[in-house]
C-alpha cells in the first residue's frame, strides 16, 4: 500500500497538471511548505535546482569580487562595484516587467510563439532608453565607453531571456537554472583570468559581454526548437492570436516601474555614496551589501517558485489557496532568514579579516548593521510577488518609491563619521518602509489573509534585538582572537 501511494505521489509530481490529492502521502512537512501533496516534489525540485545554480554562480561571482578587492586599487574596485550596480539596474530596465508578465502569461496558458516577438521589441526599446539615461547621468567613476558596455551587457542578461521566462512560467526552473549556471561560471572564469593578467575595468566588462552573447546564441537554438516542435507551449487554454508589442508595453509598464524602482533601491547606497563619499566608503558598503545579499537569492527563488501557483489561485479567485501559499512561504522565509541575519552578525568580523584588504575591514560593522534588514527584505519580496500576482503593480511601485525616499531622507538626517554605516541604517529603514507599504496595500485590497505576514513582520524587532546582542558578544571575542592574514 505504501509503495502504491508513493508511486501515485511521484506520478502526480511529474505531471504538472495533475490534481492535488491531499492526504495521499504525509511526511509531516507539508504544513510548512507552500503547497500540499504532489506539488511539494515539483516545488522542491525547482527550488533545489534554482538554489544550487544560484549558490554556485553567486559564489563564483563573489569570489571574483573579493579577488578584485585585493587586485585592483581602491578606486578601481569601487568603480567595478558601481559598474555591477548599474548593470543590475539596466537588467531590470531591459525587460521592464516583461519577465513577470510573461511568467504570469505562460502560467495561465499563454504560448511562447505569441510572446517572443513583442517581448523582443519591448526589450530593445527599454534597453535603448536605459543607455540614453545612463550616458546622460554618467557616473563619475565610469567612462562613457564603460557605460556603453554596461548597456549592452544589460541587454543580454539572463533575466531578459524569453526562453527562460517560458521555463519559469511552466514551473521548469531546473532548465532555467542549468542555462544560468553554465553562463555564470564561464563569465566569472573569463573575468578572473583577465584580472590575473592585470586587465582594467573596460576589459572585464568586455569579457562579461562576450560570454553573455555566447549564451544567447546557444539559447537561440533552444528557442527555435521550442517554436518549431509542433508549437510547444501551445495549451488548450492558450489565448488566441498574437500579442501586439504596444499592448504588451501598456500591460507591463506598471510592473516595469515597480521592478526598476526596486532595483534602483537596492543600489541607492552605492549610487549615493559614489556622489558624496570616498572610494573606500563605496568599496566597503558595496562589499558588505554583496556578501549580505548573497543569501537574498533564496527569497527570490522561493518567491519565483511560488509565483505561477499564486497567479493561478488569484486568477481563479481561490483566496484560501492564495493565503495558504503566502503564509507558508512567509514562515519558511522568516525561519531561514532569521538564522541568516544572526549568523551574518556573528561571522562578519572574522570574515572581513579573511576576505578583504585591511583598509576595507571596517566594512564588517557595515555588514552587521545590514544583517537584520535581510530578514524584513526577504519577507517583503513575497509580498511584492503577491502584489504582482494581483496586478497591483502601480501600488507596488509607489511603495518602492517611498522606500527610496526614506532611504535618502535617513542619509540626510542621520549624522555619523561613517557614511557607509549611515547607508546601512538607511537600507534597513527603506526595507521596513516598503514592507509596511506592501502590507497596507494588500490589507486594503482584502481577500488575501495577512495575519501571518503581520506577525512575522513584527518579529523584525526581535531580530534586530537579537542581532544587537550578538554583535555585543562578538566584539570582545574578535578583539581577543582576530584573524591576521598575511599581506592584508
Amino acid at each position: 500500500m505504501v509503495r502504491d501511494q508513493l508511486g501515485r505521489f511521484v506520478g502526480q509530481a511529474v505531471d504538472r497538471h495533475a490534481p492535488i490529492h491531499a492526504g495521499s502521502v504525509h511526511f509531516g512537512l507539508e504544513s510548512w511548505l507552500p503547497f500540499d501533496g504532489s506539488h511539494v516534489s515539483l516545488f522542491g525540485k525547482n527550488v533545489a535546482a534554482d538554489a544550487a545554480s544560484t549558490i554556485i554562480g553567486v559564489g563564483t561571482q563573489l569570489a571574483l569580487l573579493l579577488f578584485l578587492a585585493h587586485r585592483l586599487p581602491t578606486a578601481g574596485y569601487a568603480a567595478y562595484i558601481l559598474a555591477t550596480a548599474t548593470i543590475a539596474v539596466g537588467e531590470m530596465f531591459s525587460d521592464f516587467g516583461a519577465r513577470m508578465w510573461a511568467i504570469h502569461y505562460v502560467a495561465t496558458g499563454g504560448t511562447l510563439a505569441s510572446l517572443a516577438r513583442p517581448a523582443f521589441v519591448l526589450k530593445a526599446l527599454y534597453t535603448l532608453i536605459f543607455a540614453v539615461l545612463a550616458l546622460m547621468l554618467h557616473p563619475i567613476s565610469l567612462s562613457r565607453w564603460d557605460v556603453a558596455l554596461i548597456a549592452m551587457i544589460a541587454f543580454f542578461q539572463p533575466s531578459s531571456d524569453i526562453i527562460l521566462w517560458y521555463f519559469r512560467g511552466r514551473e521548469e526552473l531546473y532548465k532555467d537554472a542549468a542555462y544560468r549556471l553554465v553562463w555564470r561560471i564561464a563569465a566569472t572564469l573569463a573575468m578572473f583570468l583577465l584580472a590575473i593578467e592585470g586587465a582594467n575595468l573596460t576589459a572585464l566588462l568586455l569579457a562579461w559581454l562576450l560570454t553573455s552573447v555566447a549564451r544567447v546564441l546557444a539559447e537561440a537554438y533552444a528557442v527555435r526548437t521550442v517554436l518549431h516542435a509542433s508549437q510547444v507551449g501551445t495549451a488548450k487554454s492558450a489565448p488566441a492570436g498574437r500579442i501586439q508589442a504596444s499592448n504588451m508595453i501598456r500591460a507591463t509598464f506598471p510592473i516595469g516601474i515597480a521592478f526598476v524602482l526596486m532595483s534602483i533601491y537596492q543600489r541607492t547606497g552605492v549610487f549615493a555614496l559614489e556622489r558624496v563619499a570616498t572610494h573606500a566608503s563605496v568599496a566597503a558598503f558595496g562589499t558588505a551589501l554583496s556578501i549580505v545579499g548573497v543569501s537574498g537569492f533564496l527569497a527570490i527563488t522561493i518567491a519565483t517558485a511560488l509565483f505561477p501557483r499564486l497567479s493561478r489561485s488569484v486568477k481563479n479567485e481561490d483566496w484560501q489557496a492564495a493565503t495558504r501559499v503566502l503564509d507558508r512561504g512567509m514562515f519558511l522565509v522568516a525561519f531561514v532568514f532569521g538564522l541568516i541575519a544572526l549568523g551574518s552578525v556573528a561571522v562578519a568580523p572574522w570574515l572581513f579579516d579573511i576576505v578583504v584588504p585591511r583598509p576595507l575591514r571596517y566594512g564588517a560593522t557595515v555588514m552587521q548593521v545590514l544583517a537584520p534588514g535581510i530578514y524584513i527584505s526577504s519577507l517583503s519580496v513575497l509580498l511584492k510577488y503577491c502584489l504582482n500576482a494581483k496586478m497591483l503593480n502601480v501600488h507596488d511601485a509607489i511603495a518602492t518609491a517611498t522606500g527610496i525616499l526614506m532611504f535618502l531622507l535617513t542619509m540626510l538626517v542621520v549624522r555619523s563619521r561613517g557614511p557607509a554605516e549611515v547607508a546601512a541604517v538607511a537600507w534597513n529603514v527603506g526595507e521596513t518602509t516598503m514592507f509596511l507599504g506592501r502590507l497596507c496595500v494588500l490589507k486594503l485590497g482584502g481577500r488575501v489573509g495577512l495575519r501571518v505576514s503581520v506577525l512575522l513582520g513584527a518579529a523584525y524587532a526581535v531580530v534586530i534585538a537579537a542581532c544587537i546582542g550578538t554583535a555585543l558578544i562578538v566584539a570582545p571575542l574578535h578583539a581577543r582572537w582576530p584573524i591576521a592574514m598575511v599581506g592584508g
